[in-house]
């Protein structure tokens, strides 16, 4: 607690000041009816509404104690109805519990994920009018309600900036525990397995909230008595058997006007309520706000159900991270017992920020969740691959579902800031069933490792292909880029032959909204592969959507092979003098060729190429070295072996030649020259 600095002077909060700029901004964007209304409004405190004696806490907390006022912020009071189902919830929101004589009243809100207290005086917006607070309205005298919608109107500036929201927002305000959602008007899940979903989370005691559809996306009171754009609390999820229609599913909500319910079937007033079954559920004809409706009504007329995975004993911890553009963050886990939890990464809230930057959008986020499973001496890590997530929501939430393995987990996140963004901060928070150990680890050197590591790991569970078609079947390929469930994907190549050599080129005529990473760039990715050795290009996506077409050039070569046995064998033999022979074969990238000598004269041959896309092979035996012509000479049962080397792997290639020779004695004959052209083109692999 704290004591009041003059312990006879009241409290005015110096960052709040009961003034019009506490009501609403300066250009403001409510309508001119509205603006007028609220600048008849005054500032009271509680001894000045309430007649007679006031507490924070009047009794029990309830949901009925909630009313909502003059004020669009049903998203807000709906998050607290639902948390008062349980009212130790509410309770623990306050430090301040009981009434402070100085007005001053301190309560504990999560900014930005991390618990802060906001404190507050007790000047409350009053309409002179109707003689009650302009906002909130309480069933009795209390504060607790008006205390924590101004804390709420304090951290957005005002309470004009806390109308209209979504109740998972406020409730990462209110409590340390994440949200997911069900989009019922396109649902990734079949009804029954939403319903079970809900009947779950409702039974574990999660707070779990409904937001009704509109066509014109205003709130009004629509069909069936449902307010159209705005939010309700759930508080009962059953499944009954009746006599009548058998098995029906029925969902219990309340509006947190406190009146107007929903009129159809099941409602205060339905006819298929029996005497037995309101006693049941204790459910009475009142015009409370409360109401009972069928399932299917509900998808008929809601289309968003929040759940906020509340659980009373599970611990909360939060690093707050800045994150340069192009950077990332690693944190490390360790488990030492099996435990459940949920890891989310969480950009800072809008509605912290000054009112420029209000409506910027969120940045795409990911992270990749992987176990270590070796490490050496030196600091070395392997890495298998647990899950990843992606989001372009400003909450990307990642749920480990069943308990997860003793060890330790590395977490890899990455934010790719907007150009519009300009606050480069976020938190990490970690909710789970044990008190695990989470810090930051660090990133010197570690991307490209953990990211081939990781990716590795993955890739060895998924399709691969052989290249058994080209008589290497102990080489695979593994190729995605959605695997993860991130936005990273792979080209992984292992080879696990005892002599053949890959090559192979995958050029990507489209490739939009992916980039290739170092050391790869560009849109193709060349490879040689050597016998046991393994190569992995790392491809990220860089937009919403994808998508790319692929051209694939292979080559295998045998590094066992003797290729002067396969050129005398395989090749093209042609017959430069009498007793003198060419032999030419393309092999394993380049144009192998040998020449042989059986003539008892000495031959020596000057060559003179043509080349496309080859070059002559800087050999060690040859003298005055060209990339376009050589000499040779053979003496009597002598060899010699030369190469054409390609320039560009997986381009067309050929070569040309012409030629002049001589064959020499003790008594030379009269020179003779012949002349020989032989085209040759690369043959080369592809599918």
């Amino acid at each position: 607690m704290y004591r009041s600095e003059i312990e006879d002077e009241k409290y005015e909060d110096p960052k709040f000041r009961p003034k019009i700029a506490s009501l609403m901004n300066k250009n403001s964007s409510l309508d001119i009816e509205t603006q007028t209304l609220w600048k008849k409004f005054t500032w009271k405190r509680p001894e000045d509404i309430f007649k007679g004696a006031y507490q924070v806490f009047e009794d029990d907390v309830e949901m009925q104690d909630i009313k909502q006022g003059a004020l669009g912020n049903c998203y807000f009071l709906s998050s607290l109805a639902a948390m008062a189902i349980d009212p130790t919830r509410i309770r623990d929101l306050f430090v301040t519990k009981t009434v402070n004589l100085q007005g001053k009243y301190i309560v504990k809100l999560y900014l930005d994920g991390v618990q802060r207290e906001v404190t507050i005086d007790d000047y409350f917006p009053y309409d002179p009018i109707t003689k009650k607070p302009a906002f909130s309205q309480t069933n009795g005298n209390e504060l607790w309600v008006l205390i924590l919608e101004k804390a709420w109107a304090k951290i957005n500036g005002n309470y004009e900036n806390t109308i209209g929201g979504l109740t998972h927002d406020s409730l990462s305000f209110l409590i340390p525990a994440p949200s997911t959602s069900l989009d019922h008007c396109y649902p990734s899940m079949s009804d029954q397995e939403q319903w079970k979903y809900m009947d779950e989370c409702e039974n574990k005691g999660h707070i779990v909230c409904g937001s009704s559809q509109s066509p014109n996306q205003k709130e009004e009171v629509g069909n069936r008595g449902i307010v159209t754009m705005h939010a309700y609390t759930i508080s009962k999820i059953i499944e009954l058997k009746t006599s009548t229609e058998g098995i029906i599913k029925l969902i219990k909500m309340r509006n947190p006007w406190g009146h107007t319910e929903w009129d159809g079937d099941w409602s205060d007033k339905s006819s298929k309520w029996t005497p037995k079954l309101r006693k049941r559920l204790d459910h009475y004809d009142k015009d409370d706000g409360e109401f009972f409706i069928k399932y299917e009504d509900y998808l008929e007329y809601y289309g968003n159900t929040t759940i906020t995975h509340y659980e009373p004993h599970y611990e909360y911890q939060c690093l707050q991270v800045k994150q340069a553009r192009s950077s990332y963050t690693f944190v490390e886990i360790d488990v030492d017992m099996e435990s459940h939890f949920y890891f989310y990464v969480q950009q800072n809230n809008p509605r912290l920020m000054v009112q420029a930057f209000k409506d910027l959008r969120a940045s795409p986020s990911h992270i990749i969740i992987a176990k270590v499973v070796k490490e050496s001496s030196t600091g070395d890590r392997e890495f298998e691959y647990v899950d990843g997530a992606y989001s372009l929501d400003r909450v990307l939430l990642w749920n480990s579902k069943d308990h997860i393995d003793t060890g330790k987990y590395v977490i890899f996140i990455e934010v790719d800031w907007t150009k519009e963004s300009k606050i480069h901060e976020y938190s990490l928070c970690l909710y789970s069933d044990n008190d695990l150990k989470m810090e930051l680890g660090s990133t010197s050197g570690v991307n490209q490792g953990f990211l081939e590591s990781v990716m590795k790991s993955c890739a060895k569970r998924s399709e691969k292909y052989t290249y058994k078609d080209f008589g290497a079947p102990d080489i695979s390929r593994y190729m995605s880029f959605k695997d993860l469930g991130t936005d990273y994907g792979y080209i992984y190549y292992q080879n696990n032959s005892k002599t053949a050599i890959l090559e192979e080129k995958i050029n990507f005529p489209e490739f939009e909204g992916l980039e290739l990473q170092f050391p790869f760039s560009g849109s193709t990715v060349n490879v040689t592969v050597d016998p046991g050795e393994e190569v992995i290009s790392i491809v990220k996506r860089v937009a919403n959507a994808y998508k790319y077409t692929s051209e694939i050039f292979t080559n295998i070569k045998d590094g066992a092979v003797d290729e002067v046995q396969e050129a005398k064998t395989k090749g093209e033999k042609f017959d430069l003098a009498e007793g003198v022979a060419i032999y030419s074969l393309y092999f394993q990238d380049s144009f192998v060729l040998h020449y042989e000598s059986t003539n008892p004269k000495q031959f020596e041959g000057h060559f003179e190429f043509n080349l496309t896309n080859l070059k002559v092979r800087k050999e060690t035996f040859i003298e005055d070295y060209s990339e376009d012509k050589f000499k040779v000479v053979l003496n009597p049962g002598e060899q010699s072996t030369y190469h054409l080397d390609i320039v560009k792997p997986f381009e067309a290639c050929n070569y040309a030649y012409n030629y002049k020779y001589l064959l020499k004695n003790a008594n030379p004959k009269p020179k003779k020259e012949k002349r020989a052209k032989k085209p040759k083109k690369a043959k080369r692999a592809h599918h």
